[in-house]
């Protein structure tokens, strides 16, 4: 059985396969985040469409360009690895951080010694200075001041305005409570009305 490349190339059911084993794959680079490998595969596909109109041709061409670029990369690295692993094989080298020699003299201090050293609680003191002036200070201490001071003067007004009010409020439940309450109201309102329909003739005659 003979194949004919160039209806393979035509057929749609070969574009639809191609075209979702590239989608599976730029799904694969975006899972594990390697955004290089995304924009890689578009711009290899986008410069092959310069070179071919047939969209198996160029989905083919991204996909390969791209897998061999993959490919390249997680060989360098397996290469950078060995050679790290030879590296720690034959020996770390000496540190000669000044920093890291006063702690390693510290450490030997604290151990011969049982106490911790000089150097240790000068850094703890002065550590502890610091964080005291970044919470006490100046601005902080008055900016809580400021609101508590607001918040204390909005209390004493409301209880001002509290003080004020409960007379007022005990007035005008007394004058419902003589009117007959709710209903009473209701009956005034009507009363009320029904006057101002009367007088609606009149002032309508006046005009």
């Amino acid at each position: 059985m003979k194949f004919n490349m160039k209806s393979l190339l035509k057929d749609k059911n070969v574009l639809r396969v191609v075209s979702l084993i590239a989608i599976l794959n730029m799904l694969g680079y975006l899972i594990i985040r390697d955004l290089d490998a995304v924009a890689f595969f578009a711009i290899v596909g986008f410069l092959a469409t310069y070179f071919s109109k047939n969209m198996i041709v160029v989905l083919l061409i991204a996909m390969v360009a791209t897998n061999m670029l993959t490919m390249s990369r997680t060989f360098k690295l397996l290469q950078e690895g060995f050679k790290g692993k030879g590296g720690e094989h034959k020996g770390t080298a000496k540190v000669t951080d000044p920093a890291v020699e006063s702690a390693s003299e510290e450490e030997d201090e604290e151990m011969g010694t049982g106490r911790p050293g000089k150097l240790d609680k000068a850094a703890t003191v002065e550590e502890t200075y610091d964080n005291l002036d970044q919470v006490l200070s100046s601005d902080k201490i008055e900016a809580m001041a400021k609101r508590t001071h607001d918040l204390a003067s909005q209390q004493q007004n409301l209880h001002k305005q509290l003080k004020t009010l409960t007379p007022a409020i005990k007035d005008s439940m007394a004058m419902l409570e003589t009117i007959g309450g709710a209903g009473g109201m209701e009956k005034m309102i009507g009363q009320i009305g029904s006057m101002m329909d009367r007088f609606a003739p009149l002032m309508g005659g006046k005009k």
